[in-house]
């Protein structure tokens, strides 16, 4: 499941350095998304699992929806 870690991370990196940079603010690193910092309190283990929850939806269901477009574009 650490491929779903890592596509979550960097597709949820893409969203947010378009969003900081429209507005003109600086983009974070991708290492800073994947380990989640300034993302939760990492004093909270339920949180920092929550986060990880996050990056593992977000790389299932974005990826998801990429091989749907592509199988229904008939590629």
């Amino acid at each position: 499941m650490y491929l779903f870690d890592y596509l979550g991370a960097f597709y949820f990196w893409i969203a947010i350095s378009i969003i900081r940079v429209i507005r003109a603010q600086e983009p974070p690193t991708f290492k800073d998304i994947l380990s989640g910092k300034n993302k939760y309190n990492f004093n909270d283990p339920i949180d920092k699992g929550a986060y990880g929850i996050k990056l593992k939806m977000i790389g299932f269901i974005v990826t998801g929806i990429i091989l749907h477009l592509i199988v229904k574009s008939g590629i």
